[in-house]
């Protein structure tokens, strides 16, 4: 019977040492995954702000006058290609 108990102690005290380690790889892989998505992001963004400073919006199958007409303007203004970017 005495087995038992030790067996079950012992058990006990791996979990004990297992649980936070497993934890923190958990959360290491999620903070991991996101800091992926976010460069993913960062490199789509400078993607578009070069396509929009060389004024090649074309290449995206999107011209001036069609941003212009979705997002009409005071008269009188203009927006650079970087500044239509933004907003579509």
């Amino acid at each position: 019977m005495g087995n038992v108990g030790t067996q079950s102690a012992a058990v006990a005290t791996i979990a004990a040492m297992i649980t936070p380690a497993l934890l923190i790889l958990g959360s290491a892989s999620l903070v991991a995954s996101a800091l992926m998505r976010m460069a993913r992001v960062v490199d789509r963004t400078r993607n578009l702000a070069a396509i929009a400073h060389a004024g090649t919006l074309e290449t995206l199958g999107v011209t001036t006058g069609r941003l212009h007409g979705a997002y009409p303007l005071a008269p009188g203004s203009s927006l650079s290609g970087r500044s239509l970017l933004a907003i579509s």
